[in-house]
């Protein structure tokens, strides 16, 4: 009990309540839209069954939660490092919130499978900077507003390198973009 009492017990308790109103929420809003499809006769009982599954549920959800945290004992070791089964399902989690970002990100840029996209098409230009954030410097100052910043090695404009290290090439890459 005493662990709950810390700053970091007592944040984490406010975090996980204010997920939880709103996910109770949005329940709430999901399962009276879909009785409202209901004839009068069925949405009462429509509606307490759909409350009492959404707290089933969520309450599931959280023990289970709770159980794969335990999950701490090593299952595998490669290289030297040693992954808990909780390592594992949070991994793979990771790595499911990847694909699904990645592509949907992928549908929006290319289109459905076969379709052409209206956001990217031939002959569209494409800019890249690379960096580091930790090393980002911005130099400018009132006196001096051109000073290039520091931490950028590589800008490429338009598939022409700009920026390589800390060479700058006037090479005239781009072009200005105007509202039609």
């Amino acid at each position: 009990m005493g662990a709950f009492l810390t700053a970091d017990g007592l944040l984490a308790l406010a975090t996980l309540t204010a997920m939880e109103i709103v996910l109770g929420i949005d329940n709430v809003v999901f399962i009276a839209i879909m009785v409202g499809r209901l004839p009068e006769a069925r949405r009462e009982v429509a509606r307490r069954l759909g409350l009492v599954l959404a707290l089933g549920i969520r309450v599931g959800l959280l023990l289970t939660i709770s159980w794969m945290m335990g999950l701490t004992a090593p299952l595998v070791s490669v290289l030297g490092r040693s992954a808990s089964g909780r390592d594992l399902i949070l991994i793979g989690g990771g790595l499911f919130l990847l694909y699904k970002s990645t592509g949907e990100i992928h549908q929006l840029l290319e289109g459905e499978e076969g379709g052409q996209s209206s956001a990217v098409r031939a002959g569209f230009a494409a800019d890249l900077a690379l960096f580091d954030p930790a090393t980002v410097r911005d130099q400018a100052t009132f006196p001096d507003p051109h000073r290039h910043p520091v931490g950028i090695p590589y800008v490429v404009v338009n598939g022409q390198v700009v920026v390589d290290g800390a060479r700058y090439h006037a090479v005239p890459a781009g072009r200005v973009l105007t509202p039609q």
